[in-house]
C-alpha cells in the first residue's frame, strides 16, 4: 500500500512539473506541496473510508492501530496541503486549499473517536439506596452513568 501511494505522490509531481513547463513557468515548491497533499489526501481518504464502511458491514469496532495511521496520515495531508496553500504566491488558492484540507477533518476525527472507544464494552452499575437527603430521608443514586 505504501508503494502505491509513493508511486501515485511521484507521478503527481512529475506531472505537475511536466504540466507547468509546458506553460512556460516553473513549478513552485507550493505547488508541489498542493498536490502532494491532494495525491495522499484522496488515496487517505479512498483507504480509510473503505476500511471504515467494511468494519461497519462486519460488525466490528475500529482497529487502534488503523485509527492511529487514519490521524497520522489524515493530518499530515491536511497540514501539507495548507503549507502549500498558505506558502504559495497564488492568494486565489487560499479557499481551493482551505476546503480540499476541511475532507481530511472527519477522518481525523473518526480516528480520534475510534480511540477514544477502543475498549471492550462495560456494564455499567447503579445501586440505589436509602440516603439522607439535606437532613431528610430520600434515595440516593450511585454508578457510572
Amino acid at each position: 500500500m505504501k508503494h502505491l501511494l509513493l508511486a501515485l505522490a511521484l507521478s503527481a509531481l512529475v506531472a505537475s512539473a511536466e504540466a507547468r513547463a509546458e506553460e512556460g513557468g516553473q513549478c513552485s515548491l507550493a505547488d508541489t506541496a498542493l498536490v502532494t497533499g491532494w495525491i495522499l489526501g484522496g488515496a487517505g481518504a479512498l483507504a480509510f473510508g473503505a476500511y471504515d464502511i467494511a468494519a461497519i458491514v462486519r460488525g466490528e469496532r475500529p482497529d487502534r492501530t488503523v485509527a492511529i495511521a487514519e490521524i497520522v496520515a489524515m493530518s499530515g495531508s491536511a497540514t501539507i496541503i495548507l503549507a502549500g496553500t498558505f506558502c504559495g504566491d497564488n492568494p486565489d488558492r487560499v479557499e481551493l486549499g482551505i476546503g480540499t484540507a476541511a475532507i481530511a477533518l472527519p477522518f481525523i476525527v473518526h480516528g480520534i473517536w475510534a480511540l477514544a472507544t477502543d475498549r471492550p464494552l462495560e456494564t455499567r452499575g447503579t445501586v440505589i439506596g436509602p440516603t439522607m437527603v439535606g437532613g431528610a430521608p430520600g434515595i440516593g443514586v450511585v454508578g457510572r452513568f
